[in-house]
């Protein structure tokens, strides 16, 4: 269903020296062994030398064809450095979806361990040359006094801005996050953040993998862009962490209906119930 080989280009005859190995078979063993959820390439190339229908099914018909492990973990880090499967799921999603009309596309994040160490913020230097931004004085201003203008948000700067110009501006790293569930019981872990949308059936539309310490929020916006790019959707259930005025704004103008759970925020009453209608849709995701 993938034949993600079709996005790896053949290697080439004209090679003086040893000829490289076939990065198609690679690709086709990177897709299995995420499949078989796979996380230490010493152990699946053990299992594609002893299993002769796995190796079929990458492309290798004898074990002197299996590359070392070298050739693994070179090939794999390629293929995640230059977003293959991200390539591969651009393209699969509007062929197998773009005609229909997704009716609910639900968005969320799930946490993903990882065994490293996590990077910690560099502190910015102190430049004693460059001008600091006055404070602004607390209470109201005074009469003929002009209150200096606030910086736009990133969610607010997200609407102007390309979903991939927008990523960039969030962390990637392994670092240290936390994540609420619907108890209110907060869980925390090394590693990354997987962002994603899904349609009613759980296919996905768009992902993206983030730090673990980035706020389910800065990432609702780019998600919007890219799922519009590929599918046409009717409904956005989000959930309370996405309730923002800017992803409320961005959804509707993109013609989409969003329903989000409303906060409870501090110093406000409790927001109103959300609407049969909507509540029964929300309950979808």
């Amino acid at each position: 269903m993938l034949q993600i080989e079709r996005f790896v280009a053949a290697p080439s005859p004209y090679v003086r020296g040893v000829k490289p190995k076939d990065r198609r078979c690679l690709a086709r063993a990177f897709i299995a062994m995420a499949f078989y959820g796979g996380t230490d390439r010493a152990a699946f190339r053990e299992r594609v030398l002893g299993d002769a229908a796995l190796r079929k099914v990458c492309g290798w018909t004898s074990r002197r064809q299996v590359p070392s492990l070298s050739t693994f973990s070179r090939a794999f880090r390629a293929f995640a450095e230059t977003g293959l499967a991200d390539a591969v799921h651009a393209v699969l999603v509007p062929h197998w979806r773009g005609a229909d009309m997704v009716w609910h596309a639900a968005t969320d994040s799930t946490a993903i361990p990882a065994r490293e160490t996590p990077v910690t913020r560099a502190k910015p230097a102190v430049d004693d040359a460059k001008p600091t931004k006055p404070r602004r004085k607390p209470g109201r201003p005074k009469k003929g006094e002009t209150p200096p203008s606030k910086d736009p948000t990133r969610l607010e700067r997200q609407g102007a801005l390309e979903p991939e110009i927008a990523l960039l501006e969030l962390r990637t790293a392994c670092d240290v996050g936390g994540k609420r569930d619907s108890k209110g019981n907060t869980s925390y872990w090394v590693g990354y953040k997987f962002h994603v949308s899904v349609d009613e059936w759980g296919l996905p539309l768009a992902a993206v993998t983030t730090a673990a310490s980035v706020h389910d929020s800065q990432v609702a916006i780019p998600l919007f862009k890219l799922t519009q790019r590929r599918v046409t959707v009717r409904y956005d259930l989000l959930d309370t962490a996405y309730d923002a005025a800017p992803i409320h704004a961005l959804s509707a103008a993109l013609g989409h209906q969003p329903i989000i759970d409303r906060m409870k925020r501090r110093g406000q009453p409790p927001p109103p119930p959300m609407e049969p209608d909507r509540a029964e849709r929300f309950n979808a995701r």
